[in-house]
C-alpha cells in the first residue's frame, strides 16, 4: 500500500477573486499517517492542499476526494466535495480480528473539517464529545445554526478553543471552553466499539450533536 498519492493540477479557480489560476502545487489525495509523519505533519497545521492565489494573494483549500488513514490511532476520514453516493460500508471482521473495536471512519464534505478531525484523534480526543460541546456551548447559545463552521483550533491546560469560519475560511469569531466540560461530557458517552457485522462511515457534525442532544442529554 502506498503511503502517499498525489497529483498536479494545472488550474483552479480561486473562490475569492473567481478567476482561473495555474497553479503547481501538489495535492494529496490520500495519505497513510502512521507511515509519513511530514506528510501528516502538514495536514494537521493545514497547509496540505492549500493553495495561494497569484492574482489576489488569498490562501483557500483546494477541494477534491482525500482520504486519511492512520492504523496507529484507529481512525479514517474521507473528504468528499461533490458526494453522489454513500461511502461504502466496510467489513468489521477484520477490525474485530485485528483488535481494533474503537476504529472510527468519518467523513466530510470540505477540506478544513479534515484538519480538524485528524487534530482531534491524533491527541486521543472524541470528536462526537467535542460536536456536543461546539453546539450546546458555542453554537446554539450563539444562534448560529448547525450549518454554522466551528473549528477546534487549540487545546491548552484549561482550555478548548474554537474559531468560527466563514464560507471562505476565514475566521470571524473565537470561543473558548473550559476544559473542565469535555470530561464531563465524555462521562455522558459510551465508548464507539465496532459491533455489527458492518462498519458506516459517518458524518459526526453540529446536525448529529442536535440529534444526539434532543434524545440523550
Amino acid at each position: 500500500m502506498i503511503n502517499i498519492d498525489k497529483f498536479y493540477p494545472k488550474m483552479a479557480v480561486c473562490p475569492f477573486c473567481r478567476q482561473y489560476i495555474q497553479i503547481d502545487t501538489a495535492i494529496y489525495k490520500q495519505i497513510i499517517a502512521n507511515r509519513d509523519a511530514n506528510a501528516l505533519k502538514s495536514v494537521l497545521n493545514g497547509t496540505a492542499n492549500r493553495i495561494k492565489c497569484p492574482l489576489c494573494g488569498e490562501e483557500f483549500y483546494y477541494e477534491h476526494n482525500f482520504g486519511i488513514l492512520n492504523a496507529d490511532k484507529n481512525y479514517a476520514i474521507a473528504s468528499i466535495p461533490n458526494m453522489q453516493n454513500p461511502l461504502p460500508d466496510v467489513k468489521t471482521a477484520l477490525f474485530n480480528i485485528l483488535g481494533k473495536r474503537n476504529f472510527r471512519l468519518r467523513y466530510v464534505h470540505e477540506f478544513i473539517y479534515v484538519t480538524e478531525k485528524a487534530r482531534i484523534f491524533e491527541f486521543d480526543l472524541d470528536d462526537r464529545v467535542l460536536e456536543i460541546i461546539k453546539y450546546k456551548y458555542i453554537a446554539k447559545p450563539q444562534g448560529l445554526g448547525t450549518s454554522a463552521k466551528i473549528i477546534l483550533v487549540n487545546t491548552t491546560a484549561t482550555a478548548l478553543e474554537f474559531a468560527v469560519y466563514d464560507e471562505l475560511d476565514k475566521p470571524t469569531a473565537h470561543h473558548c471552553v473550559a476544559i473542565d466540560t469535555y470530561f464531563k461530557t465524555s462521562t455522558q458517552l459510551n465508548k464507539e466499539l465496532i459491533n455489527f457485522p458492518t462498519l458506516s462511515w459517518k458524518k459526526i457534525d453540529l446536525n448529529w450533536a442536535e440529534q444526539y442532544t434532543k434524545e440523550n442529554l
